[in-house]
């Protein structure tokens, strides 16, 4: 009977078959980026941040030969990548970086999937971290504030430029908060109301959003928009779709399609006035909303614009 043959330990990382590929990668990689810290998701080329993070593994733990630590040496390779990121060599190279994808760009706001700066990525998401818990030194806070480097997720300035382009789209800014074409937007104007409200927005930002008529009140269910507009949105849909049932989910103005919802309710509730009633009585406004799915409505809207009576029998 032959014996199982044991397998080979890996007493060292001398005896993987790809170290001396991984190494020419790595030289490849510093050649482009001027250092050796691969990024863990380093999305070119995942295996490299592997085992550039295996190395410093098993270089902690004794099980890496000693050529390879020269070889490795040579390149200026960081076993201790938390010790390093913060060195001043670094932070002057990460800065340089940062003017430059500033200037690339026009602002800091350095993506993790930007396949071109995957360690200036780390290093800024690293760098507010780091502020969080108050471990950033005021030399390096200034010199980034000079930058105008946001320490949030998103810039100030990228919030309103995409607060002007839902405006620009829909003639207000009252952007739900579940808004599915910019969903952190619709977070982020919520957010905005919470910090008036606490009184943690500064003056001048409040004069921003002033000047694009941000509408600040907020009810429970959603905000206080006047009923002409909302006669007006409804309208609209009246002329697209041919009818007046909003689905509740209404992808392009989910607030019109809660808006219907409540009017019916009102209705029945006997809160709503005759005139309103009446106006919408105008419209075909159908107060018993479908009992089918809302592409069904959508898709059947050109064939009638009020159900028939048999639909709608109780």
């Amino acid at each position: 009977m032959l014996k199982q043959q044991k397998p080979k330990q890996l007493g060292s990382l001398s005896c993987l078959p790809s170290w001396e590929q991984r190494f020419k990668e790595l030289k490849a990689f510093k050649k482009a980026h001027g250092h050796c810290n691969v990024p863990y998701n380093y999305q070119p080329n995942p295996a490299l941040a592997r085992w550039v993070s295996n190395i410093r593994h098993a270089k902690k733990h004794g099980k890496i030969a000693e050529e390879r630590i020269h070889r490795l040496d040579a390149l200026c390779f960081f076993w201790n990548l938390k010790r390093n990121i913060d060195s001043a060599a670094v932070r002057k190279q990460r800065i340089n970086e940062l003017k430059a994808f500033k200037k690339e760009h026009g602002h800091c706001n350095v993506s993790g999937k930007d396949k071109k700066y995957p360690a200036l990525a780390h290093w800024v998401s690293y760098l507010r971290r780091r502020k969080n818990r108050g471990k950033i030194d005021q030399k390096t806070i200034k010199c980034l504030d000079a930058l105008d480097f946001s320490w949030g997720r998103r810039a100030w300035k990228q919030h309103v430029h995409d607060l002007k382009v839902f405006k620009n789209k829909n003639g207000h800014c009252k952007v739900p908060f579940r808004y599915p074409l910019n969903p952190t937007l619709g977070q982020w104007v919520n957010s905005v109301r919470q910090w008036k409200k606490q009184g943690k927005l500064t003056e001048d930002k409040i004069l921003i959003l002033d000047a694009l008529d941000f509408t600040w009140m907020i009810k429970m269910r959603g905000i206080r928009v006047p009923w002409k507009q909302r006669i007006h949105d409804l309208k609209a849909f009246k002329n697209i779709h041919g009818h007046c049932n909003v689905p509740y989910e209404y992808p392009p103005k989910p607030a019109l399609g809660h808006w219907v919802n409540n009017v019916r309710q009102q209705k029945k509730l006997g809160t709503l006035t005759e005139d309103r009633i009446l106006r919408l009585d105008a419209l075909g406004f159908v107060w018993k909303s479908l009992k089918r799915r809302p592409s069904q409505r959508l898709e059947n809207s050109s064939k009638t614009c009020v159900p028939s009576k048999t639909r709608y029998t109780r």
